[in-house]
């Protein structure tokens, strides 16, 4: 038994459509773009916050540069054993770990200042991370003797720390991370 094609005529005719104008395909579900517009007020105010974050990280390591012979006494009066020497190897070493920290804190916040404006979750939840270490350690930080500038750029961003993680949990705030691809 074979099959047969079916006799001409049988079936009703039809003309195939144009070249190029075929339908396109819904796009998979995972693949639709989420509708987007700007950014809401608290993203944008958490966006400027953390750019005044590198600022005050910027201050704070021209502070470092500038309180050299503070930063000796220090060593001096923690260690009165050390030569003099010794202590400036101290200082020394203790400056340039502060200023490479700072330096690569400040990159840090730039990447999340950008990424969090952009509509990034995860660098919401990094942000969110970064700013309660700074929490914890600025309000530990208020035990060591310092000078009072230093004290009140401590204050100011610790209360950034803390406009920051109320900023970013706000509710126009998780709803734009929420929408965000």
């Amino acid at each position: 038994m074979s099959i047969q094609p079916p006799p001409p005529g049988s079936y009703p005719s039809m003309e195939p459509p144009p070249p190029g104008n075929y339908p396109s395909m819904a796009p998979a579900p995972w693949e639709t773009s989420a509708i987007q517009g700007p950014p809401p007020s608290t993203v944008v105010n958490a966006f400027k916050l953390i750019l005044v974050q590198v600022a005050l990280s910027l201050v704070n390591i021209v502070v470092t540069l500038l309180t050299v012979d503070s930063i000796k006494e220090q060593v001096r009066t923690a260690s009165p054993t050390l030569d003099q020497s010794m202590v400036d190897t101290a200082a020394g070493l203790a400056i340039g770990v502060a200023v490479v920290f700072g330096i690569i804190g400040i990159g840090v916040w730039i990447l999340l200042a950008f990424t969090v404006r952009a509509g990034k979750n995860w660098a919401r939840i990094v942000t969110f991370v970064f700013a309660g270490l700074g929490l914890l350690s600025g309000l530990a930080s208020f035990a060591r003797p310092s000078s009072v500038f230093s004290h009140l750029l401590l204050l100011v961003a610790v209360a950034i720390d803390i406009a920051l993680i109320v900023l970013l949990t706000r509710g126009p705030s998780v709803e734009f991370f929420r929408r965000k691809p």
